[in-house]
């Protein structure tokens, strides 16, 4: 009797058992092919949508789907998601409490896409053209109609997936950003619907042959990447941009080909004057995240074997290397990150020879935390300042250095090096010292052949960069070891100390530059000389003027091929000598006043003919005026009162 009951009871159990396939088989598989249950899900398809091309299933819980997609839209943003298959294992119960859950979720071929909608009073985006079409969708979509007041609010669907596994990537294309690669995606997440909070507690990332491109541009190519991260729980509705990136907490691992300096170019975004680039190179790195922050341990190196700086109208091309930080530093982190070029050359940025060669420079950017989520600006924002050195330049053709204009005047041979040391901000102020030193240069003004060693030491600082004003007191001018020859008569070991004491200079088209100077020169032959070629008077009374181991005070200006010194002033045994003297257009003008051992007398050059003044010259020259006399007024930028400190 036991066994009979016993066999009925397995029995009925084997039938209720197969009833429940059957039913499942029917009926799921029913639902699955059925027009009606995909209308019903697809009640609004203008946020969500999901087809499938074929799906079945034969054991309760267990689907089997080929060519899955889903499609929403929110207010502000698309997105789209397809699969070429995928097994899923669900939980059938949590369907009563409106809870999709997985068990386990096997796929191939993801494609994921996401971009910004267009709505009517937006700002047109900037990067629309880039980002992903998304099928059925277009990105200027009517708004949605306003929200209906409901007397009871409805619980909301809420997703869980665990243990999602994900083969044959495809592509990830986020906004302007897309990522193609091979590999596979594993994953636990959950997400609820109607704006509730999106949890993401693993993903991890193996992908190779990856590449990525940004804007349409291709900035990385074949590519390893590994992520091991997890997102806390925000809400999608609520985040803007990559705010998204503040949950995100872990590690990225990746290699490959890229242009790389990308992250020093972000940190530099608001320094106009700087930018470094390269035409590809490895790269290699090891990012550590915490919070959307770079924390310590974070690493990374690129070398090229041709890169760039561009610094203003210039470019420095060599060897680039890069390396990027983040070490602990007090309560918080520093980041470190420092661009070399080797084997240097520095020419115009629009092209041309060569100005400077054979140099090395390195640049250095010093930053707190970096915060990845706040893009461009957030990264700009971190910067502390910027260091740049280039030491060993030799300028490779004299003729072609940058000095002011002056009509006659040219540098036409001789060895000259250049080292700088820079530093700028943020805020695009900055200073820096330039040392150029030269020897043996030849040069000439007109007929006066000049050669000799130069030492220029100048102590620059601006407000900001961009306006191209820089302040240069307190630097300095040395020419030794002259000779000069006028064709009648060579001096030797002639030299001119110029100790700037104020100036500034304004790099234009012409060039222009104030400076208000002591000057030590052995003699005043040179000048004579050179005024000589313009007014026979200057030949004449050489005799008078060629005057000794000179100390002098004196206000210099070069501009629009015009030479002027102004209130200059020598007061010495023997002589006393003021002037006010302009060189333009091949023509000397102005005034001047001497007494050479007890016998004064002034000259007046702004006339036709020139005039001697025997009568009381102090009283006369100190009584007259020149249209060009007094110093310039400081530039605006340099007018704070900090420049040059």
């Amino acid at each position: 009797m036991g066994i009979l009951r016993s066999r009925r009871f397995w029995i009925s159990v084997i039938v209720a058992v197969v009833g429940i396939e059957l039913v499942w088989f029917l009926g799921a598989n029913w639902a699955l092919g059925s027009e009606w249950v995909t209308a019903k899900i697809n009640n609004k398809p203008e946020k969500i949508q999901v087809q499938w091309d074929e799906a079945r299933t034969v054991i309760p819980g267990i689907l089997h789907l080929e060519g899955l997609s889903i499609r929403g839209q929110s207010r502000k943003q698309q997105w789209y998601v397809e699969l070429t298959g995928g097994r899923v294992h669900m939980s059938l119960l949590a369907l009563a409490t409106k809870t999709f859950k997985t068990y386990s979720f096997d796929g191939s071929g993801l494609d994921f896409r996401l971009r910004k909608r267009q709505l009517p009073d937006d700002t047109p985006l900037k990067s629309a053209e880039f980002a992903p079409e998304i099928p059925g969708l277009s990105v200027d979509e009517p708004p949605f109609p306003p929200k209906q007041p409901k007397k009871k609010k409805k619980k909301p669907w809420k997703i869980v997936l665990h243990d999602v596994h994900i083969d044959e990537f495809e592509q990830l294309w986020i906004l302007a950003i897309r990522l193609a690669a091979q590999g596979s995606i594993d994953a636990d997440m959950s997400i609820e619907l109607s704006g509730g909070a999106l949890e993401m507690k693993r993903v991890r990332m193996d992908l190779t042959d990856a590449e990525l491109a940004v804007m349409g541009n291709s900035v990385m190519q074949e590519m390893q990447l590994g992520i091991d991260a997890r997102m806390e729980p925000f809400l999608p509705k609520e985040v803007k941009g990559l705010d998204i990136l503040k949950s995100l907490t872990g590690s990225v691992n990746l290699s490959g080909r890229s242009k790389g300096a990308a992250l020093i170019n972000s940190l530099l975004a608001n320094i106009e004057a700087v930018e470094v680039g390269s035409s590809g190179g490895q790269i290699d790195s090891s990012i550590q995240i915490e919070k959307g922050v770079l924390a310590p341990g974070t690493e990374m190196t690129f070398g090229a074997d041709g890169g760039w700086v561009d610094m203003m109208d210039w470019r420095a091309t060599g060897e680039l290397a890069v390396r990027s930080e983040v070490e602990e530093a007090g309560e918080g982190v520093s980041t470190q990150v420092a661009v070399t070029l080797s084997n240097v050359a520095v020419a115009a940025r629009e092209g041309g020879e060569p100005l400077l060669a054979g140099a090395d420079l390195e640049l250095q950017a010093g930053a707190g935390g970096l915060d990845i989520s706040g893009g461009v600006d957030g990264l700009a924002s971190s910067l502390e300042a910027i260091s740049l050195d280039l030491t060993g330049a030799h300028v490779a053709d004299i003729t072609r250095f940058p000095i002011p204009a002056v009509d006659d005047f040219t540098l036409d041979s001789g060895e000259v090096l250049v080292e700088t040391h820079a530093v700028l901000t943020r805020e695009n102020g900055g200073e820096a010292t330039i040392d150029v030193h030269g020897e043996g240069i030849d040069a000439s003004y007109g007929e006066v052949a000049i050669k000799g060693d130069l030492s220029l030491d100048l102590n620059v600082a601006t407000d900001d960069v961009r306006d191209r004003r820089f302040d240069f007191t307190d630097s300095g001018l040395k020419i030794d070891m002259v000779t000069i020859e006028d064709g009648k008569k060579t001096d030797t070991n002639w030299y001119f100390h110029l100790d700037m004491t104020e100036g500034w200079l304004h790099l234009k088209d012409p060039g222009e530059i104030y400076c208000s100077a002591e000057i030590k020169m052995k003699d005043t032959r040179p000048l004579i000389a050179i005024l000589g070629q313009q007014k026979a008077i200057f030949n004449k009374l050489k005799g008078i003027l060629d005057f000794k181991d000179l100390e002098a005070g004196a206000d210099l200006e070069v501009a629009a091929n015009r030479l002027e010194i102004e209130n200059f002033d020598i007061d010495s045994e023997g002589l006393k000598l003021k002037a006010n003297l302009q060189v333009q257009d091949k023509k000397a003008r102005g005034i001047l006043y001497t007494k050479f051992h007890g016998i004064p007398f002034g000259l007046d050059m702004r006339g036709e003919k020139n005039d001697i003044r025997l009568r009381k010259p102090l009283q006369w020259y100190e009584d007259q005026t020149v249209p060009w006399a007094g110093p310039p007024s400081t530039p605006q930028a340099l007018a704070s009162g900090d420049a040059g400190k």
